[in-house]
């Protein structure tokens, strides 16, 4: 089901034609079921479906980057970054202030 909420948010991010979306469905069908067996994965620490999450997405942008018109891929990369995930502060750090003099 992830696959096809995937699939409606690119279709819809840009404005995919129906000969796009029928393209894209086994790709991104394809890439939700590796992303799922992953998640599902018990032996894999936290960090390795981290890495392999990444190593997956990497391995299908070319895939859906094949079915999209020449003006589709800046959208598509604006929308992919603006959905990762920002890094968490540490402790007591909130980016936002500057170091204080010693």
């Amino acid at each position: 089901m992830e696959a096809q909420a995937e699939l409606r948010r690119i279709a819809s991010a840009l404005n995919l034609t129906p000969e796009q979306r029928e393209k894209l469905r086994p790709i991104v069908n394809d890439e939700g079921a590796q992303l799922r067996a992953v998640r599902l994965d018990e032996r894999m620490t936290p960090e390795q479906k981290r890495a392999k999450v990444l190593e997956i997405r990497e391995s299908f942008r070319p895939k859906i980057a094949a079915v999209l018109t020449p003006e589709q891929p800046e959208k598509w990369k604006k929308m992919e970054e603006a959905s990762q995930p920002q890094p968490r502060a540490t402790s007591g750090d909130t980016g936002n202030a500057p170091p204080k003099p010693q």
